[in-house]
Order: structure tokens, then sequence, then C-alpha cells
């Protein structure tokens, strides 16, 4: 036997086995049994929980801080961010978000459009909130510091403000219903 159909012998036996164990493996996977109940990564008792559902102060940061941030860059309003952030808003808040008026652009939106800029928002909880379990209104105070994040990845601050969020709790859902600004810095 020469060499050559030796060597093809060879390769042909690695390929046999390789295609074997893959076949193996594909098998093995789909029909292993289920780990504890459950198939997949998932686990129920964790994937249920929603802390910006369930929680109000991590409600009032995600909320707050998505509903003053936007992007004049890509032709964004605070009002569109209101727009968006409708089914977790409630009371002034959500009737302001359903209302069709036209949006306010000052002349420093029109430059911060012009230069490709964000306007960022990070909003820190301020002071400690004991929140009962059967509550179902309550006045989260927070810091929102606001800044303009410019295109080349530098920031000028613009201002810092203290927040009183109230929030409201409808259907087992935190929701957002109205900000009182205190101070500004």
């Amino acid at each position: 036997m020469d060499f050559l159909t030796r060597w093809w012998k060879v390769v042909m036996g690695v390929c046999l086995v390789v295609a074997v164990v893959s076949v193996g493996v594909i098998v093995w996977s789909v029909t292993r049994p289920a780990v504890d109940g459950f198939v997949g990564v998932g686990d129920p008792e964790v994937d249920s929980v929603d802390p910006v559902k369930q929680d109000a102060q991590n409600a009032a940061i995600a909320v707050v801080t998505s509903m003053l941030s936007y992007s004049p860059a890509m032709g964004e309003t605070p009002d569109d961010r209101l727009r968006v952030e409708k089914d977790r808003l409630s009371g002034q808040l959500r009737d302001a978000a359903e209302s069709n008026h036209e949006p306010v652009r000052t002349k420093k939106w029109y430059q911060w459009q012009q230069a490709g800029d964000r306007i960022m928002v990070f909003v820190t909880i301020r002071g400690d909130s004991d929140i009962p379990e059967d509550a179902v209104s309550v006045v989260i105070p927070v810091t929102a510091r606001t800044v303009v994040r410019h295109k080349n990845g530098d920031e000028t601050p613009i201002h810092t403000n203290d927040i009183d969020a109230h929030l409201v709790k409808e259907a087992g859902v935190w929701k957002v219903a109205s900000l009182d600004y205190l101070n500004s810095k």
C-alpha cells in the first residue's frame, strides 16, 4: 500500500470519528432530561423578578434617567422621551406624554443638535427612603446631574437638581406620577 492510500484512509477515519462524536453530542443535548424540572438556562424564580417594576427606588432612578436624557443629535426632545416612557408614567406626567403639543426646542437644543451632542442625566437616591411593603404611593428623593456629552466623548456639566419623584403603584408596578424640582446647582 503506498503512502497516499494510507494517508487517505487515516484522514477518512478521523472524519468518521469526528462525525460519530458530533452526532452523539447532538443526540445527547436534545434528549437529555430537564434539570430540576427546567429546560434551558432560565430560572422562573429569577426571571420573574423585575426590580424596576417591583422596587420604587429602582423605578425612580430608571424612569427619571430615561425621561430626562435625550439626544438632540438624533432630533430627540424631552417630549419624545416622555412618550417613550409613557407606560411607566402616571398622573400629570402620563397626561403630558399623551398630549400632542409641539415640542419646545431652545436655542441650545439647536446648537447641541448641530454639534452631535447628547444630554445625559445621572440619577442617584438622595437620603434614605423606608418604603412600607404595602405602600401604594411614595416620594423618592433623587439628585439628577445633567451633562452634555459631546461627540468627542468630553462632558460639560449643565446643572444638578434635587428632585422629589412622586411614584404610585398601579397593577403592581411603580410608576412616576410627578417630579418636584427643589433646587438647581
